[in-house]
């Protein structure tokens, strides 16, 4: 049953049938306990004015409201765990000691640990070519502070745990058929893979 559980975690799935919501703390996400009242309409998301916000369901009434007015900084969308990190949104793709995360609005994500598939949003500079990226983040614990993802701090503490080696032979190779998100989505994999594994 534990292990069941962290799988749903890790997929941002809980083993209810919960739908969209928001949640105090990440003791009630994983309890199946939403804040009452309140629901979040999926397929709401809008990026505005370098602004994010939600439909939200109150009283059988729904109305677009901004981050900063979210009720907690945890949520469901579209069957992913999310928080809120100061004023963006964050899809929680492992959640422990160590937790990886990307930026809503840089990507739509699907799927599931540990094969989640990523589909960027484009955005063309001035001759055209898309430059769009998703970035990496993580954090120490699902509270701390969400930071940029490195790469080289991560090797050091797989080194720690020597899962370094494992690491560097796994990764991913971008072959000729490789779409820009068939690449993007195998190198989520791999990272959400080796936190996976310095969580257990």
């Amino acid at each position: 049953m534990k292990k069941q559980l962290m799988t749903a975690i890790l997929t941002g799935i809980t083993l209810f049938s919960i739908g969209q919501n928001f949640y105090k703390s990440i003791d009630d996400f994983k309890a199946g306990k939403p804040i009452k009242g309140v629901k979040v309409i999926d397929g709401s998301w809008r990026y505005n004015f370098f602004k994010e916000s939600l439909e939200l369901e109150r009283n059988k009434k729904s109305d677009r409201v901004k981050v900063s007015e979210f009720p907690s900084e945890y949520f469901t969308y579209q069957n992913h765990l999310m928080r809120v990190f100061e004023k963006e949104i964050y899809y929680v793709l492992v959640e422990g000691k160590y937790c990886f995360y990307t930026k809503k609005m840089e990507c739509e994500l699907s799927g599931e640990f540990p094969d989640f598939s990523v589909q960027h949003f484009e955005n063309k500079d001035a001759n055209g070519v898309d430059i769009g990226k998703v970035r990496h983040y993580f954090s120490t614990g699902i509270k701390g502070e969400i930071e940029s993802f490195k790469e080289k701090t991560f090797k050091k503490i797989l080194k720690e745990k020597e899962l370094e080696a494992q690491f560097e032979a796994d990764e991913p190779k971008r072959e000729f058929k490789d779409s820009k998100d068939d690449y993007i989505s195998k190198e989520i994999n791999w990272f959400a893979k080796y936190f996976d594994l310095l969580n257990t």
